[in-house]
C-alpha cells in the first residue's frame, strides 16, 4: 500500500482491500470522472469528494484498463497518476480521449514527486492541469468542480454553435462533421450507403410576407418538429434504432442525412414520405397554412471528399426539382453535374464577354396591324462567342440573372437601346417608330436604383420618356407583388410605358395586374401557334378575343408575339389586335439595318 504522505491528506480516507464497485457507464445526467491511480486511498478520497459534487467516479488501477474502457464510459474528466504515464502512455490516453462528435474529456495529472516534469505536462494537448499529492480534500473538490463547470459551459456553447436556435436542429456547422464522417465510412466500407436530402419549402417567402415573420418562424418550428418525427426510416435502415441527422441550414432549407441505407434507392422512398407529410396543412394562430416542398437527393456513390461538395450537389438537385414544377424530388446524377459545369463555364465566359464587348443588340420590328406602320422595336440581347458562335439567349440570360451579371448587362442594354433609338429617330424623322422596348429582369426590378438608371439613360440619349417601353415577364412580375408594385409606380412617374411580356403564361390574376400601372399586354406566342382549324386552336382564339376585349375595356393595348404566317396575321387583324411582331413581319436585325428595312417595307407589303 502506498504511504499516506504520497497519497492523500484526509482523516476521512479509508483503504479498501479490493477494488470498489463500478457505476453503470455514462449516467444520463450526472457528470463522470475517470480515476486512474494505483493507490486505494486516493480512490476513497476522490469518491467522497466527487459524490459531494453530484458526479460519478469510474475507478481503475491501471492505464491499460482505462484505455480499454474509455469509449464505454466517455468521461468528462480524467484524473491520472503521473507514475502510470510515460510518453507513449500519455499519447495513448490523448488518442483514446479524442471524440469525433463530442468534446474530449479534460485530463488532470496527479503527482507526488517534487522534482518531475508533471508541471510541463499541463501544457501538453489534452492536459489542462495537475494536482500535487498528497491530495487535499478542499483543493481536490474545488479543482474538480471548476473543471466540470468549465466543461459544462463549453459543452453548452458548442451545442449552441452546432445547433439552430429556432428549431433546435443541427445547423450547417453541426451537420458538416456528420457528413464528413459518413463519407469516410463509405470509402472504407462501400456497402454502408448514405444519402443527403436537401429540402426547401416552395413559396415560403410569399407566406412570410403575407403573414409576417412570427408566423413564418412558427411554421419553421412546426416543420422541425414534424421532420424529426418522420425522419426515422425504420425498415429502410439496417439499424432500426438509428435516427438520421436532421438540420436546418437557414431560412426554409432543411437537410436529412441518412446512413447505412439498405439500398441507395431507399432515399427516394423517404423523399416521397417527406413530400406527403410536410406538405400537409399547418395550423398557426388559428390559420391554416400549406406549402409544398422540393427535395434534392445525392448519394455517397458520387465520390465526394467533403461535406461542402455533398451539400452543394444536393442543393443543385433541389433547384432542379423546383424548376421541374415544385413539390417533387430530383436525384443528382452525372447529367445534372454536366449541366452545372456547363452553367459555371457559361458564367465564366459571360463575364469575359462583358469585358470584351462580345454582347450586342438586335431589334425586332413591331407593326401596327391597322395601318401597317412600323411603330416600335424590341431590343434583344445577342452574344457572339469567338469559338461557339451565336449563343442562344435562353442559354445565357438565365445565367446572367442568377449570377448577378444581369445588373451591369441590363444597365448597358438600357443605355445602348435608348442611344440607338435616338439615332434612328434622327435618320427616319417623321417615319421613325414611336417607341423602343427594353426587357427588365426580376433582379433589376428589385434594384432600388433602377428608376435613377432609367432617368439617366433617358437624359443621356435625349429621347422622350414615352418613347421607352419596359417589358417585364408576367411570371416575374407577380413573384414579389409589393416590391414590383412600388418600383413600377416610381418608374411610371418618369413617364415611361410598362408592358407585361409573355402575357397568359404566368399565374397572375387579372385583378392583381389591374393594380399595376400597365400600358401594354404582350400576348404570348402560344395563343396563335396552334392549328387554327383544330379544336384547341379555336379555343385559343376565343381566349385571345376575350383578352383583347378585356384590354380595350381597361385601356391597355395588346401586342401579339410570334406571328409567323399570313394566316395568323389575318386572324389577329380580324380580332382587331393593336400590334404584332414575329418573323413574318420582320426578323431581329442590327441597328444599322433597321433604317434600310424600314424604307423597304411598305404598308401594302405588311397588309398583303
Amino acid at each position: 500500500m502506498t504511504s499516506p504522505d504520497k497519497g492523500v491528506e484526509s482523516a476521512e480516507a479509508t483503504s479498501p482491500a479490493r477494488p470498489r464497485p463500478q457505476p453503470a457507464p455514462r449516467p444520463s445526467k450526472r457528470r463522470l470522472v475517470m480515476l486512474i491511480d494505483s493507490n486505494p486511498d486516493v480512490h476513497a478520497l476522490v469518491e467522497l469528494q466527487v459524490n459531494d459534487l453530484h458526479a460519478h467516479v469510474y475507478h481503475t488501477y491501471s492505464l491499460s484498463d482505462a484505455l480499454l474502457r474509455m469509449n464505454d464510459y466517455s468521461p468528462d474528466l480524467v484524473l491520472v497518476d503521473h507514475q502510470l504515464l510515460d510518453d507513449d502512455g500519455l499519447d495513448s490516453l490523448r488518442r483514446r480521449c479524442s471524440r469525433p462528435q463530442a468534446r474530449p474529456p479534460s485530463i488532470v495529472v496527479l503527482t507526488g514527486a517534487e522534482n518531475d516534469r508533471t508541471p510541463f505536462l499541463a501544457f501538453d494537448p489534452g492536459v489542462i492541469d495537475f494536482l500535487r499529492k498528497p491530495l487535499r480534500a478542499n483543493e481536490l473538490r474545488a479543482r474538480v468542480r471548476a473543471v466540470l463547470q468549465t466543461q459544462g459551459l463549453l459543452s453548452r456553447l458548442e451545442h449552441q454553435a452546432a445547433h439552430d436556435r429556432l428549431t433546435g436542429m443541427l445547423n450547417r456547422d453541426g451537420l458538416s462533421p456528420r457528413v464528413d464522417a459518413a463519407i469516410t465510412r463509405f470509402k472504407v466500407s462501400p456497402e454502408r450507403h448514405f444519402a443527403v436530402l436537401f429540402l426547401d419549402f416552395d413559396n415560403f417567402k410569399r407566406l412570410n410576407d403575407a403573414y409576417g415573420h412570427d408566423v413564418g418562424d412558427d411554421l419553421l418550428r412546426q416543420v422541425g418538429l414534424r421532420l424529426r418525427a418522420i425522419a426515422r426510416t425504420g425498415r429502410l435502415m439496417k439499424d432500426a434504432n438509428y435516427e438520421p441527422a436532421v438540420a436546418r441550414l437557414g431560412g426554409d432549407e432543411f437537410v436529412v442525412l441518412m446512413e447505412d441505407l439498405s439500398r441507395p434507392e431507399d432515399a427516394e422512398e423517404v423523399a416521397n414520405r417527406l413530400i406527403a407529410a410536410l406538405g400537409r396543412e399547418y395550423w398557426i394562430n388559428g390559420m391554416q397554412v400549406t406549402s409544398s416542398i422540393s427535395i434534392g437527393i445525392t448519394h455517397g456513390s458520387q465520390s465526394y471528399s467533403c461535406a461542402a461538395e455533398v451539400l452543394r450537389d444536393a442543393d443543385a438537385a433541389m433547384y432542379e426539382a423546383k424548376a421541374a414544377g415544385r413539390g417533387c424530388y430530383v436525384v443528382f446524377n452525372s447529367q445534372l453535374r454536366q449541366r452545372i459545369e456547363m452553367r459555371a463555364r457559361t458564367e465564366r465566359e459571360l463575364r469575359l464577354a462583358v469585358e470584351a464587348r462580345q454582347l450586342s443588340l438586335a431589334y425586332q420590328p413591331i407593326i401596327n396591324l391597322d395601318s401597317g406602320r412600323l411603330v416600335g422595336l424590341e431590343s434583344l440581347l445577342r452574344w457572339q462567342h469567338p469559338e461557339l458562335g451565336c449563343v442562344a439567349p435562353a442559354e445565357f440570360i438565365p445565367v446572367a440573372v442568377d449570377s448577378g451579371l444581369i445588373g451591369p448587362i441590363g444597365d448597358w442594354v438600357l443605355a445602348k437601346a435608348c442611344a440607338d433609338f435616338r439615332e434612328l429617330q434622327q435618320q427616319l424623322g417623321e417615319n421613325a417608330p414611336d417607341f423602343i422596348a427594353v426587357n427588365i429582369s426580376r433582379r433589376q426590378l428589385t434594384d432600388p436604383g433602377l428608376p435613377a438608371k432609367i432617368s439617366s439613360a433617358l437624359k443621356g440619349s435625349g429621347i422622350e420618356p414615352q418613347c421607352l417601353h419596359l417589358e417585364i415577364t408576367e411570371s416575374e412580375l407577380v413573384t414579389d407583388l409589393n416590391t414590383a408594385r412600388d418600383t413600377l409606380r416610381e418608374i411610371k412617374k418618369l413617364g415611361v410605358a410598362l408592358s407585361v411580356d409573355d402575357f397568359g403564361t404566368g399565374y397572375s390574376s387579372l385583378a392583381s395586374l389591374y393594380d399595376f400601372p400597365i400600358d401594354v399586354f404582350k400576348l404570348d406566342r402560344s395563343f396563335i401557334a396552334a392549328d387554327l382549324t383544330s379544336e384547341r386552336g379555336r379555343a385559343l382564339m376565343a381566349v385571345t378575343h376575350a383578352v383583347l376585349q378585356l384590354a380595350r375595356n381597361i385601356g391597355v393595348r395588346v401586342i401579339a408575339e410570334g406571328v409567323e404566317t399570313a394566316e395568323q396575321l389575318a386572324v389577329l387583324q380580324s380580332l382587331r389586335c393593336d400590334m404584332a411582331q414575329g418573323y413574318f413581319l420582320g426578323r431581329p436585325m442590327p441597328a444599322e439595318q433597321v433604317l434600310a428595312w424600314s424604307r423597304a417595307t411598305s404598308v401594302e407589303k405588311v397588309n398583303s
